[in-house]
């Protein structure tokens, strides 16, 4: 929620350059996948775990 407030209403930050030509807008996004495939890794060792406690 807090990214798409920033993204609708704080263009300006958005714009901002962290390096290069790379904008924070940019990081934003690839902070996103990197966040999804952490909750997935995260997520198949629980499911293991849990399965574990099944047996």
């Amino acid at each position: 929620m807090i990214s798409m407030t920033l993204i609708s209403y704080n263009k300006p930050l958005m714009a901002t350059k962290v390096m290069g030509n790379i904008t924070f807008g940019y990081v934003q996004f690839i902070m996103g996948w990197v966040m999804a495939w952490i909750y997935v890794q995260r997520a198949r060792t629980f499911d293991r775990l849990a399965e574990e406690a099944k047996a």
